[in-house]
């Protein structure tokens, strides 16, 4: 299992299940999201706490 942190706060956590998907799981959430790549469950935990920012140049 994986946490996510900004800074002291606790972001979510995510993790590899049996079938080799991503699940991830933000804070204050029962939500649980699969995903096909690590990088992706942590940007989603990133964005669903409003983190994420674009940068369109």
């Amino acid at each position: 299992m994986y946490r996510v942190w900004n800074g002291s706060q606790l972001l979510g956590t995510f993790y590899q299940n049996l079938e080799s998907k991503w699940v991830a799981q933000p804070c204050n959430s029962d939500k649980r999201h699969c995903c096909d790549t690590s990088d992706s469950a942590l940007l989603l935990i990133v964005a669903v706490n409003g983190l994420l920012v674009a940068d369109v140049a």
